[in-house]
């Protein structure tokens, strides 16, 4: 899987919207659907987005490596 393919997985299996996730970063929701789309991508990015996910950073490190 692409990091945006993991993003968007996660953000619809707990039901949080672009613009929450936005909020929530302090960031665009351009932004957002950039990192959804796998553009613009900074592995320092993770910890935060994985923080707003609810996830652990193995739990989408793990989903990256799902579906190859």
């Amino acid at each position: 899987m692409l990091v945006g393919d993991v993003i968007k997985r996660f953000m619809f299996d707990k039901g949080i919207t672009l613009e929450q996730m936005a909020k929530e970063m302090d960031v665009s929701v351009n932004q957002v659907s950039r990192w959804r789309q796998s553009q613009d991508m900074r592995i320092s990015r993770i910890k935060a987005i994985c923080d707003v996910l609810g996830v652990t950073t193995r739990e989408f490190y793990d989903a990256l490596e799902t579906d190859k």
